[in-house]
């Protein structure tokens, strides 16, 4: 968006890069504390894409979501949510003009801890959260239609279709993991 890619790296940092010349716009590097010029800490890896819902960047990391608020040139983090366990998935972001529903502006991820939540994507709050019994490496994918379905799979082997208020809509059982 406005000629801009937005990357996570493996230090938990956040990269805007234009698109055109490849030039660092800026970086946003979370706090970390250090003593003797070692740093402690927790871990922040952000492994998977970097979703952006308006003015903000949304992305997980070793312990949950952040929303990274990026209206001015030095982005400011407006909240994170803790799942307790890695967000290995890209955050999905949807609201009335992303899709042809009506849908409060909402992030859906999912976590190693097992379930899928619902975040207001404005505060950080949680609408709803589902355990579906197994760790969850991946996103969530959203397939619109007569009645919107997310899919989320898991590393129990499952493939479960949830309504958007979080109600388990089918699940099928693979042969192996589902990343």
């Amino acid at each position: 968006e406005n000629g801009r890619v937005y990357v996570g790296d493996y230090k938990g940092r956040v990269h805007a890069i234009d698109l055109e010349t490849g030039d660092g716009i800026w970086r946003y590097e979370p706090e970390r504390t250090s003593l003797f010029g070692i740093s402690f800490g927790e871990s922040d890896r952000i492994l998977a894409p970097i979703t952006l819902g308006g003015d903000r960047l949304f992305y997980g990391n070793e312990h949950g979501v952040v929303a990274l608020n990026i209206s001015s040139d030095s982005p400011s983090v407006d909240w994170e949510f803790d799942t307790h366990h890695r967000v290995w998935g890209q955050p999905l972001y949807l609201d009335n003009q992303s899709v042809d529903i009506d849908i409060e502006p909402t992030l859906f991820i999912t976590s190693l801890d097992q379930h899928v939540y619902a975040l207001n994507a404005e505060d950080g709050s949680e609408r709803w959260s589902k355990d579906l019994e197994g760790g969850i490496p991946g996103g969530v994918t959203f397939v619109d239609g007569d009645q919107p379905r997310l899919y989320v799979g898991t590393m129990n082997s499952d493939l479960v279709a949830l309504d958007l208020d979080g109600n388990e809509l089918d699940r099928f059982e693979a042969e192996g993991w589902i990343w």
